[in-house]
């Protein structure tokens, strides 16, 4: 059991102690460094500098450190680098160091990058305790800038160590096949320095390794300038994939194009590929690309059938489905693109004879269907025509008969007389048998007219004289394509002897309908008179007119006994009622006259009735009142004589 005195002779030594413990036990439970030596980068060309980067972990803090660096060349020389320093801070427990190889950081010449071969490197630390070789690598120097080469890729070469100028033949051939690819006898530029390139074809032999050689014609390396590198496979690159339209219908050609370029970046020429095509139901199918000298590209094509699914289709490039044709292959990872399929519109087409068609005359037409790649469409599918009047409400439907010696559909219309005249539509439908069904439609405009007549007309008797009736008849005829009708309807005599009359045609059958209307002729009406008929038309038949000419004549004089004066006393009689006419007109005008005013001035009346000869008229009754007694003189003379 511990006294007072012993406990607080402890607790002061601990006191003492405790301080000097503290300020070891940092150092003593510190961890050991961790080193690091790697270069950069792993593989160079002669005559590059090679980064040797120490990493120092788990440093001690506020120390100071120091490396020294060794490289051998693969001629076995050692070349070792003054001492690198570096001092850590206070709170820095890592670190880096890099130094370049070859370069004044090394003794002698700096070191040697111009022959081929392997480089081992290492680093000895000589502060702040001495290790040796706490750290190792190696690097390489080669001919050529890689050791793999995809096919088309270029193979860089470079040489260095050479007199300046001096004449250096490069090379590569195949092994173990010995067949040279490249042969390049060149000179080497001021520096001594010799460089080179080829590169790979598509079809370079995969079985093989490559030998490249760089041989001096003064200059002799040991080692020698001997590399090798092997090639594979082209990995192709297809970017996208594109069809030329988003939207197609059905029985259309689907169009799917894309490019292939190889690692050099030049485009394939040649080679297919498997392009997927994905329906809308997500079932599949593969069609072949091939190459296109025209587009230049590789072209997929597919023609949708006639009930292809309707919905967003999807082409696809799976991972490596390219080949060019040498076993390059891509894409390294699948492209693909997106259409719409669409029902397909089909191309009606109407053919008629003519657009202009009369009332009971036959309208005939044809009528081909095609989907949009042409194919014609047949007796198991469905067309169909309406007829409708343009801005009106009349229609009627027409049945379509396929004929399978024309590979035609045929239809029939023959308008009856019901159908209104004016712009008519021919319309014509047609459908497939597919799920959903493609249609399509087309129109024709048509013009439908009423049928056309002519009319005659003739009077009679054909001998006409003044004041005598006559019979005028008007005959309407239809004249027109087609079955005829019989015209209906009124018809407008208008002679120029008498007010014009109508008559109605009579029902019947035939071509033809005649009327008649009875005029009597006026005296005036001598000489030639027109005599015009005007038919007006009916439901089915147009208008039409005629103007005939007829001749009126005066009446023979007839003889009464021996007596010249008969027609001599008619006439004075009508001159004596026109004086008479006047006079009393005369009169009336001045009944408000003094009585001596009222007396007849014989002198004029004599003067009126002289105007009154002069006539025309008047005059030609004078000159066959001359005529009548001239007649009559040489009657009784001649009377006399027997």
């Amino acid at each position: 059991m511990l006294t007072r005195r012993a406990g607080k002779r402890i607790i002061i030594f601990l006191a003492v102690l405790l301080p000097a413990v503290a300020s070891i036990l940092p150092s003593a439970l510190a961890l050991p460094e961790v080193y690091r030596l790697a270069p950069f980068p792993f593989r160079s060309q002669e005559g590059a500098t090679v980064q040797l980067i120490l990493d120092v972990s788990s440093a001690a803090p506020s120390t100071a450190y120091q490396f020294v660096f060794g490289v051998q060349d693969p001629s076995t020389h050692l070349w070792i680098s003054f001492p690198q320093n570096y001092t850590t801070l206070p709170t820095q427990q890592e670190f880096i160091i890099i130094v370049s190889y070859p370069s004044s950081s090394f003794n002698a010449t700096g070191g040697v990058n111009s022959l081929v071969g392997v480089y081992p490197a290492s680093v000895s630390q000589t502060k702040p305790v001495p290790k040796s070789n706490v750290a190792s690598t190696f690097f390489r120097i080669g001919l050529t800038d890689n050791t793999v080469y995809q096919r088309t890729q270029t193979v860089s070469i470079k040489a260095t160590g050479y007199q300046a100028y001096e004449f250096v033949n490069v090379r590569i051939t195949t092994s173990p096949g010995s067949t040279v690819v490249l042969n390049n006898p060149d000179y080497a530029d001021g520096l001594g320095t010799i460089s080179d390139r080829w590169t790979i074809p598509p079809s370079a032999d995969l079985s093989q390794s490559y030998v490249v050689t760089a041989t001096g014609s003064t200059t002799s390396k040991s080692p020698a300038d001997v590399d090798t590198f092997t090639i594979t496979p082209a990995q192709m690159t297809v970017s996208s994939i594109s069809s030329n339209r988003g939207t197609y219908q059905r029985t259309e050609q689907v169009r799917i194009s894309f490019q292939a370029s190889y690692p050099s970046l030049a485009f394939a020429t040649t080679g297919s590929a498997n392009v997927t095509l994905i329906r809308p139901s997500s079932s599949a199918f593969n069609i072949t690309a091939s190459y296109d000298f025209v587009s230049h590209n590789f072209v997929a094509t597919y023609r949708l059938p006639m009930n292809a699914q309707i919905g967003v289709w999807t082409a696809r490039l799976n991972v490596n489905n390219f080949d060019d044709s040498y076993d390059n292959r891509g894409p390294a990872s699948q492209v693909s693109t997106t259409f719409t399929v669409q029902i397909a519109t089909l191309t009606v087409t109407t053919t008629l004879a003519k657009t202009i068609f009369v009332i009971n005359e036959r309208m005939p037409f044809n009528m081909t269907m095609t989907y949009p790649d042409g194919t014609a469409l047949g007796s198991s599918d469905h067309a169909s025509g309406r007829l409708s009047l343009s801005g009106g409400t009349y229609a009627a439907s027409i049945p379509l008969i396929y004929d399978t010696s024309t590979s035609q559909w045929e239809g029939l219309y023959i308008p009856t007389g019901n159908e209104p005249t004016g712009l008519w539509s021919l319309t014509v439908n047609g459908t497939d048998n597919s799920t959903p069904i493609n249609t399509g439609v087309s129109s024709n405009v048509i013009t439908l007219n009423k049928r056309a007549s002519t009319v005659t007309v003739s009077c009679n008797p054909s001998q006409i004289t003044v004041g005598q009736q006559v019979t005028c008849t008007a005959t309407v005829t239809d004249v027109d394509v087609g079955t005829a009708i019989t015209p209906t309807g009124q018809v407008t005599i208008s002679p120029a002897f008498d007010n014009p009359q109508l008559c109605d045609l009579p029902s019947g059958s035939g071509s033809s309908a005649s009327c008649s209307v009875i005029f009597v002729t006026r005296p005036q009406s001598q000489g030639t008179n027109s005599v015009t008929a005007s038919y007006g038309g009916d439901l089915h038949e147009a208008l039409s007119s005629t103007t005939a000419s007829v001749v009126i004549q005066q009446p023979q004089t007839t003889n009464s006994g021996d007596n010249p004066y008969t027609l001599p006393l008619f006439y004075f009689a009508i001159i004596a009622g026109i004086i008479a006419a006047i006079v009393a007109g005369f009169i009336t005008f001045r009944h408000k006259t003094t009585h001596t005013k009222l007396k007849i001035d014989l002198e004029a009346v004599k003067s009126e009735a002289g105007k009154i000869e002069n006539q025309a008229f008047f005059q030609s009754v004078k000159d066959q009142l001359s005529k009548d007694k001239d007649e009559a003189s040489s009657s009784k003379s001649g009377g006399g004589s027997g």
